[in-house]
């Protein structure tokens, strides 16, 4: 009997000392998971977030987008003016040197105007978008950067980064994905269509438009994040180049063997982005990507001839009467 009792009383005794033993270790570890996780959010604030959080605000009213839609026209009109008048100085001095100096030695060329135009504009992009780049991994210019050179409608510089951010890779892969697409097509569109002066004008006025429908998703749906890249400006102009030539045969890359037309693909990338669009996929600004592809389909239709064409007469009549 009192063998039983003793085993009873050693198990109830064992019993207590487990609840109590799992009741301390229970208590300790969520006291030293809570201490953690209080230090982990300290550590993050401190190191990722001190730069942001001098920039970012709350998300804007949406009644903000008429700014953004002011900056836009607004950019996207001088653009257009600076490059219509350059192209005529350019072409009235291309007159001028023909019926003055066709009969006398002509001066050597400087270096950028051997490799031409359209290598020019190739260089010169990516030239920019490289500086840019360059500027992010200065650590005391990572706030500037941040301001001004992120899209976002959460942020106290709203329209300067509409353009600014076209321009903008903080990433590697980022700069050279978009850098080798924009290899691929610049260089058509410039030789083929557009000319230089043009094409920097339609490049800047697509780059904000992109801008403007991604500033208007994150309106509506109160997204405060950031965006940066060309990928609006040169999907754009990948846009133009496959309306005006719709049977080109395009690839992917690392995929051999496997063409499709380039209509095809701006569908293809069309449905793709409306898709990210609904079902809210993160990886890309499928916004922006969105309006980059209207905006190369409305210059390729009627835009080139109202802006370039009809607007361009209009320039030129008057830059007549104030040039010498």
């Amino acid at each position: 009997m009192f063998a039983w009792i003793g085993l009873l009383n050693g198990c109830r005794n064992f019993s207590n000392a487990v609840r109590v033993g799992n009741r301390f270790t229970r208590e300790e570890f969520r006291h030293r998971l809570q201490k953690q996780n209080l230090k982990d959010s300290q550590n993050k604030t401190d190191k990722t977030f001190e730069f942001k959080t001098k920039d970012e605000i709350p998300v804007r009213p949406v009644k903000d987008l008429y700014k953004c839609l002011g900056f836009t026209l607004g950019t996207s009109a001088l653009a257009f003016t600076t490059a219509i008048v350059v192209d005529l100085e350019r072409s009235k001095r291309n007159i001028r040197n023909y019926l003055f100096s066709s009969n006398r030695e002509k001066p050597s060329k400087p270096f950028f105007q051997k490799i031409g135009l359209t290598n020019n504009t190739v260089i010169a992009l990516i030239g920019m978008n490289i500086g840019v780049f360059a500027l992010w991994k200065v650590p005391a210019l990572k706030t500037f950067m941040w301001r001004y050179f992120t899209n976002s409608f959460a942020s106290k510089s709203l329209c300067v980064p509409m353009l600014t951010s076209v321009f903008s890779h903080s990433s590697a892969i980022h700069l050279a994905l978009n850098m080798y697409v924009a290899t691929t097509f610049v260089g058509i569109v410039v030789e083929k269509f557009l000319g230089h002066e043009q094409f920097w004008s339609f490049f800047v006025a697509g780059g904000v438009f992109s801008s403007l429908t991604s500033l208007a998703h994150k309106a509506v749906t109160r997204n405060p994040i950031r965006a940066l890249g060309a990928s609006g400006a040169i999907i754009a102009t990948l846009a133009y180049t496959c309306m005006r030539i719709p049977d080109a045969k395009l690839s992917i890359v690392f995929v051999p063997g496997f063409e499709f037309s380039a209509q095809s693909a701006l569908w293809g990338m069309i449905a793709f982005d409306l898709a990210g669009l609904i079902f809210r996929f993160r990886m890309f600004d499928h916004a922006a990507h969105l309006g980059g592809a209207l905006f190369g389909i409305f210059y390729s239709t009627i835009g080139q001839d109202y802006i370039w064409i009809y607007y361009g007469e209009l320039i030129e009549k008057q830059w007549t009467k104030i040039s010498p």
